[in-house]
């Protein structure tokens, strides 16, 4: 936990900056940048947005067999996608659900069929939600190995209401999205960095997974320095090449959960937006790059490994 006393504004990403410290790395390529949950080991504490511009099951597989944290996406069928991870074998199986009948229908589909199912994630946009907690329990009795990230709230009442019905990790973010209109529509949101603060201050058990806001490699950084365990993101990604987004006139189209593009049927609830974003390189190209990126964050931190991060100071720029 980063003990620095925060007082006065709210704060996004954007509105600090890291301070250096004295460093005893001969390279940094030294830099560890792992990061574990449960019994496995990745390596960045990075995880693509679980969205269809961002992720699909041919780049779970190569993010898995290269060690790289992965969660697929709930908009399609949950127990084909387990079906389908099982059968390639991959090490980490790794998938999204909701809290709806068809959600529960899927997971006893899962059960029947005796499918390996290493990491579950509640995905909802408002997860301090009775439904949230009752799918929690289901998961955790039926599926006791299981890792469960659940979310996204932006209190720590929230948080706590989370934890307390045993989710593992605990997605963190009301709002901040570079295609999230929930400010905009419902008024609501909690700027990130300030909001990560606040929930690391009181030292939860659960794992804390930043989600949204990063529109720098930086940012990574900063999430880990205000208590993130891991940062989920999803703008690096979708613009990659290889990203299932669709590539039209050099541009890559990215749209997240609750835009109408994805709802198209309830229109009432969007409160996301499609944009054009620049190409980027491939997947592994654009990890590689993060890593690299993180691997400097800890040589300016004068640590060796992701560890040192939390007692990093910050500088208010506003």
């Amino acid at each position: 936990m980063n003990e620095q006393i925060y007082r006065g504004k709210e704060l996004e990403y954007s509105d600090i900056l890291l301070v250096p410290k004295y460093s005893q790395l001969d390279t940094r390529n030294a830099a560890d940048t792992s990061f574990k949950l449960g019994k496995f080991s990745f390596n960045l504490p990075v995880v693509p947005s679980n969205m269809k511009t961002v992720i699909d099951i041919e780049l779970c597989k190569q993010l898995d067999d290269n060690n790289y944290f992965y969660i697929m996406h709930r908009f399609d069928n949950v127990f084909e996608a387990v079906q389908k991870l099982n059968d390639l074998n991959c090490n980490c199986v790794s998938v999204s659900i909701g809290v709806n009948r068809d959600s529960y229908e899927q997971l006893e589909a899962i059960i029947l069929n005796k499918y390996k199912i290493d990491i579950i994630t509640i995905d909802v946009a408002h997860g301090h939600h009775q439904k949230v907690g009752n799918m929690i329990e289901f998961v955790k009795k039926y599926f006791p190995n299981s890792i469960v990230i659940a979310g996204n709230v932006g209190t720590y009442d929230g948080f706590q209401f989370l934890e307390d019905a045993g989710a593992d990790v605990i997605k963190v973010g009301i709002g901040s999205g570079v295609i999230c209109t929930t400010r905009y529509k419902t008024g609501f949101g909690t700027p990130m960095f300030s909001t990560l603060l606040k929930i690391s201050s009181h030292k939860p058990k659960a794992k804390i997974m930043a989600d949204g806001g990063c529109k720098e490699f930086g940012d990574i950084a900063k999430a880990l320095v205000a208590g993130a365990d891991c940062v989920m993101v999803g703008s690096f990604f979708a613009g990659c090449i290889d990203s299932p987004a669709k590539h039209i006139n050099g541009r890559k189209q990215y749209y997240g959960s609750t835009s109408y593009t994805q709802k198209r049927n309830k229109l009432n609830f969007v409160e996301g937006k499609q944009i054009e974003i620049d190409l980027a390189p491939e997947y592994n190209i654009r990890l590689t790059e993060i890593e690299k990126a993180l691997k400097s964050s800890i040589s300016y931190a004068g640590c060796k490994d992701l560890s040192c991060l939390s007692d990093t100071k910050f500088i208010q720029l506003k």
